[in-house]
């Protein structure tokens, strides 16, 4: 096991559209948008074509890192972390070939938890 402070909570990069959710200053965004992108470049990559087995890494790390990392695997815009909701010890499956595809096997999965227990921004009310 490693400890990376590069995965720090963070204020990944301005929401688009913007949310009233989230308070972040514009000096925040400055910031942390570096530290995260640098970190999903360190922990988010393709496999060589020579590797003969599966490497399989397990992150633990705050929601917004999630999401960040999910949009970015999936190359949607860097604003559009925002439009994942993401409980609290929620399972996020991702494959990255060597050729380059990327497939979401798996996202916010909670199957492991009871109902009761299931925290963070899914079940809010608006």
């Amino acid at each position: 096991m490693k400890t990376d402070n590069m995965i720090d909570e963070v204020a990944p990069y301005p929401c688009e559209p913007f949310t009233p959710d989230w308070n972040a200053t514009r000096r925040e965004f400055h910031e942390d948008h570096p530290r995260v992108e640098a970190a999903f470049r360190k922990h988010i990559y393709r496999a060589s074509p020579e590797q003969a087995h599966d490497l399989n890494e397990l992150i633990v790390c705050h929601g917004n890192v999630i999401r960040y990392f999910v949009a970015r695997s999936l190359q949607l815009p860097f604003e559009s972390w925002a439009r994942f909701s993401i409980a609290n010890a929620g399972f996020v499956w991702i494959v990255i070939r060597p050729n380059g595809v990327v497939i979401l096997k798996a996202f916010n999965d909670l199957g492991h938890l009871p109902k009761a227990k299931i925290t963070g921004q899914v079940y809010k009310k608006n």
